[in-house]
């Protein structure tokens, strides 16, 4: 129902990226998910009241 937290999975990828030697890529994605912790816009589970997809949306919105 929308409630999955998905920061790990973007995290993951981030740790892909650092291994794939694409370092900057790597840092923006991890930077971009800090900072959405940081601000609040979370699913429940980290307190916040957004969906997974909602997650997803900012996440992109900030590596725009």
């Amino acid at each position: 129902t929308g409630q999955a937290n998905p920061m790990a999975a973007v995290l993951s990828a981030a740790m892909m990226l650092d291994h794939l030697g694409c370092q900057p890529a790597a840092q923006a994605v991890e930077q971009a998910v800090m900072a959405q912790i940081a601000q609040g816009d979370v699913t429940p589970d980290l307190g916040g009241n957004l969906s997974c997809a909602d997650v997803g949306d900012r996440l992109v919105a900030r590596l725009a």
